[in-house]
């Protein structure tokens, strides 16, 4: 609902921007001819604001595309294992009181080890799980045979009762012998376990996701890992509240290792508007769901581009009283198209490194620092403005490239373009800014101690109205998302028409000086001279 409102307001700004170009471009015309130039319609100017106006911070045209191009960069098969994993782990203990003892010791180790205690602390049961992910089967490892098999488990088990040991011994030396006693306990009895002196239930967990449905299938696995005896089902459960932050929580940290210059903070935010974007839980761990989000936001943009900049040329030789030119008007849809999708692939781009690379986050951080930014504004608002600046670039010198103007015409237009693009990204993020520094959210609590998505949501909504409007927080956020948006969309075609203005007033006056100098040396010719206008017209 926020994007769709504050897309609309952009189309809405960038209509209005169009018409008064192409009333400008029609009593700009003759000047221009006379000037040497090549007749230039007014488009252009609103041209130059579509691309600026995607670059507004506020405006959260391109974050379906950035969620869908995060979702997409995650490792699916490790994120099914984990999440599989910690699910089961959660249903467990929820159903039987197993306590879960960290199991892994390296990239094939053990999913699940858990242990049930009397009342003195002594372990009276031992499970030991794997977890599989919808279809996954158990594989085969090159020196102990089959996965879960007894020489398999036996291996792991010794080790992880090694490390047990090794754990026991640092909390002596820190807290003391009774900190430690608990881990030598378990360390004896995984130890007994995996030379065959005690038993334990060897066990196959299947996870199934289905909507925002989880299905676990338990069955017990023999000496060799085959499943033996009937297969036991939990009862289905419902993913909300704590399953749904399982899943969140994996999301999160699979975003951490793809993304090391990612936060933690900011990786919780992102799994949870990723999670909210998916229409389902089986959706967000779905490998096809984030290709055909990315597939489908490259298609809007490149169609709303292509739209809205063919029908504002249209609109604009309209208004300059000429005939239509539809082959004009089929290059303008494709130069809108192409700008726009270099716009929103260079700010994924510019996302995607702050993403990963640390150092090129901190300097980004510390430039923004010293403009007095935020360091999650200034990450928030670097993608955009490169995004809307190497828009507005490639629409000005794509039209020169096409033969619509000439090469003085596209420079002013990449200049104002750029400029436009700082100026309403800046607008944006200065208004987010002073109600960050100073504002106060609903509850009194000032939005300063606030961070991450808090913060973000309390300025939103005192832009909006806040808590005390009739409409309601969430609405509030809508609104205030849609205010913030639309006064640097203003300000990005203000500075946008004011630079092409003031490149249009200098031109006029400097074609004025040239004809005011032509005439006084005109004035200044003889009498007899041949090139004398007044000599010549006398004579004739």
């Amino acid at each position: 609902m926020r994007r769709l409102l504050a897309r609309g307001l952009l189309v809405a700004a960038l209509l209005a921007g169009g018409l008064h170009a192409g009333a400008h471009g029609a009593t700009s015309a003759e000047a221009n001819s006379q000037a040497g130039q090549k007749n230039v319609s007014g488009w252009e100017v609103a041209g130059t604001t579509f691309q600026t106006g995607i670059a507004t911070t506020a405006i959260e045209a391109a974050i379906e595309p950035e969620t869908a191009l995060l979702h997409a960069s995650l490792l699916t098969r490790r994120l099914h294992g984990n999440v599989g994993e910690a699910l089961v782990n959660s249903q467990l203990h929820a159903t039987g009181g197993w306590k879960s003892i960290p199991a892994r010791n390296g990239p094939q180790g053990i999913d699940h080890i858990w242990m049930k205690f009397d009342k003195a602390g002594r372990p009276v049961g031992l499970i030991v799980g794997e977890t599989k992910y919808g279809t996954s089967q158990l594989g085969m490892t090159k020196h102990d045979g089959r996965q879960m098999s007894q020489a398999w488990r036996s291996r792991r088990l010794a080790a992880r009762a090694g490390e047990l040991d090794r754990e026991a011994e640092a909390v002596a030396r820190k807290y003391g012998a009774g900190k430690a006693r608990p881990f030598r306990v378990q360390a004896q009895y995984l130890r007994g376990a995996a030379e065959g002196r005690i038993s334990y239930r060897s066990e196959l967990f299947r996870v199934k996701v289905k909507g925002d449905t989880l299905s676990i299938s338990v069955q017990n696995l023999d000496s060799n890992g085959n499943p033996i005896g009937a297969t036991r089902r939990l009862p289905p459960v419902k993913i909300a509240g704590r399953p749904a932050n399982v899943v969140k929580a994996q999301l999160a940290g699979e975003l951490r290792k793809q993304y090391p210059a990612m936060s933690a903070q900011e990786s919780v935010e992102r799994a949870n508007r990723l999670y909210a974007g998916a229409k389902s839980a089986q959706a967000a761990l779905s490998a096809k769901s984030p290709a055909l989000r990315l597939a489908g936001a490259t298609a809007a943009t490149l169609a709303a581009g292509g739209l809205i900049a063919g029908g504002l040329d249209i609109a604009a030789q309209m208004m300059a009283h000429q005939p239509v030119s539809w082959t004009r008007a089929g290059k303008m849809a494709g130069l809108g198209a192409g700008s726009a999708f270099a716009g929103e692939a260079t700010q994924l781009a510019v996302s995607q490194m702050l993403m990963r690379s640390q150092a090129a986050r901190s300097m980004t951080v510390a430039l923004g620092r010293s403009m007095g930014l935020l360091p999650a504004g200034t990450v928030s608002l670097a993608p955009k403005l490169a995004g809307g600046v190497v828009g507005a670039v490639v629409f000005a010198y794509g039209g020169y490239a096409m033969g619509m103007y000439d090469l003085r015409t596209a420079n002013q237009f990449a200049i104002a373009g750029a400029a436009g693009s700082l100026a309403g990204s800046a607008t944006g993020a200065g208004m987010m800014a002073a109600v960050a520094t100073w504002g106060t959210a609903s509850t009194g609590t000032a939005i300063s101690t606030l961070s991450g998505a808090a913060a973000q949501s309390a300025t939103l909504a005192w832009w909006g109205g806040g808590a005390a409007a009739a409409t309601g927080t969430g609405t509030a956020m809508t609104w205030g998302a849609v205010i913030v948006g639309g006064v640097a969309v203003v300000a990005a075609l203000a500075v946008t028409a004011g630079t092409m203005w003031g490149f249009h007033h200098y031109d006029t006056v400097q074609e004025w000086a040239r004809l005011g100098r032509d005439v006084d040396f005109i004035r200044n010719l003889p009498d007899n001279h041949p090139g004398n206008p007044w000599t010549a017209s006398a004579a004739l």
